[in-house]
């Protein structure tokens, strides 16, 4: 059976579990828009998955600002500033969705690339300060 795009692995876990769950959903409508880019399913189906990934994940890093600040993370600042990049940069690589499907492999890439790199390095930052 096809485990996806990206597979979930114990190295990715902080220890938290709403974060952790939020984590684990992201990676799975991540693997719902490879899926749907690569079965060639509709392109208004793909652009909805997007959509709704992209709800979720400003939901996530609102949750997760939320905990850094409870526990005065001290690189909250910081950790604020990279999001907004993912975000921003997210927006411009799906800004027209007419675009030759090269255009979405990128945007496959960035996000698995970007997302697995953020959660091993950056969000494993937090773990000593939530165990305070």
């Amino acid at each position: 059976m096809d485990q996806g795009f990206v597979v979930w692995e114990d190295r990715y876990k902080l220890g938290h579990v709403l974060i952790d769950r939020q984590h684990q959903q992201i990676i799975e409508m991540f693997n719902d828009l490879y899926e749907a880019r690569f079965h060639k399913i509709e392109r208004q189906v793909i652009v909805e998955v997007i959509d709704r990934m992209a709800r979720y994940v400003r939901e996530h890093f609102s949750s997760e600002e939320e905990l850094m600040a409870s526990v005065d993370y001290p690189h909250l600042e910081a950790h604020r500033r990279e999001h907004e990049f993912f975000v921003n940069e997210s927006r411009r690589l799906n800004s027209n969705r007419d675009e030759p499907d090269t255009d979405a492999e990128h945007l496959l890439v960035f996000l698995r690339d970007w997302l697995l790199e953020h959660i091993a390095k950056s969000d494993k930052q937090i773990v000593p300060y939530l165990k305070k």
